[in-house]
């Protein structure tokens, strides 16, 4: 994986974003990672980072179950945004049912498809 300086976490559970947000930052030295509580918010920070040429995530942690917009309809338009370069996403969410798991490997972006909670051992096998 190439070199990680900004990640985005999507996620609405505010005790798991606290502990995603904790273990990214702390592995990545103070690395800038972003706490968004649904798939809106975040489209429309990547909206506005992509019109003002500022800096695209590296990489994206994504919760599936969310209000307002959730993970699909994240992923969706996510691909309508055509980023010059792909955003690798992991999905991390508490389902284990597996027609969501094939759903994930139905899109390009998406690299994994991990279940929470989140641990350093998680982050560790995507970064390295």
């Amino acid at each position: 994986m190439r070199k990680i300086d900004h990640v985005y976490i999507i996620e609405d559970d505010a005790i798991s974003s606290f502990i995603i947000k904790r273990i990214v930052d702390e592995r990545l030295n103070g690395k800038e990672s972003i706490v968004f509580e649904n798939g809106q918010t975040a489209i429309q920070s990547l909206k506005h980072t992509f019109e003002n040429g500022e800096a695209v995530p590296d990489l994206i942690f994504l919760d599936i179950n969310m209000p307002v917009m959730d993970g699909w309809e994240f992923l969706e338009a996510l691909a309508l945004l055509e980023p010059k370069r792909p955003i690798p996403v992991f999905i991390l969410t508490s389902s284990i049912n597996p027609a969501d798991m094939e759903k994930a490997r139905s899109y390009q972006t998406v690299k994994g498809f991990l279940s929470k909670p989140f641990t350093y051992a998680k982050l560790d096998g995507i970064l390295n």
